[in-house]
This record gives C-alpha cells, structure tokens and sequence, in this order.
C-alpha cells in the first residue's frame, strides 16, 4: 500500500525556526523519520512551547 502509515516517513524539507542574526535554521525535523514517532513528540514539542511562553508572560509582568 502506498500510503500505509508504518512506512511513511518525514521529508525534512521544512524549517520552522530561523534565527535572524547570525541567519541559521533553529528547528526542523529530520528526514527519514517514521510519520507515527514525528506526530507522537508533536505534544511534548508544544507542551515546552506553551510553558515558555507562559514564563514570559510571567517575567513580563514583573
């Protein structure tokens, strides 16, 4: 089967993070990866996001 979800794998053609200066590639998922293992670290990556975010906002009001 051509898109049976146990060999599906990541492209990595996509960067999701640039840093400005000096110009690099933050964030990007590497190629190669099962689709399954991808989508279950997907939660923990926006689980950090939200608590960073949350700690800014706190330091902020400060």
């Amino acid at each position: 089967m051509l898109n049976d979800p146990e060999t599906l794998v990541t492209t990595g053609a996509e960067t999701f993070s640039t840093s400005q200066d000096p110009a690099e590639e933050l964030f990007r998922i590497q190629a190669g990866v099962p689709f399954h293992r991808a989508l279950e670290q997907l939660p923990i990556l926006l689980g950090r996001v939200r608590h960073r975010v949350r700690e800014g906002a706190i330091e902020g009001d400060q």
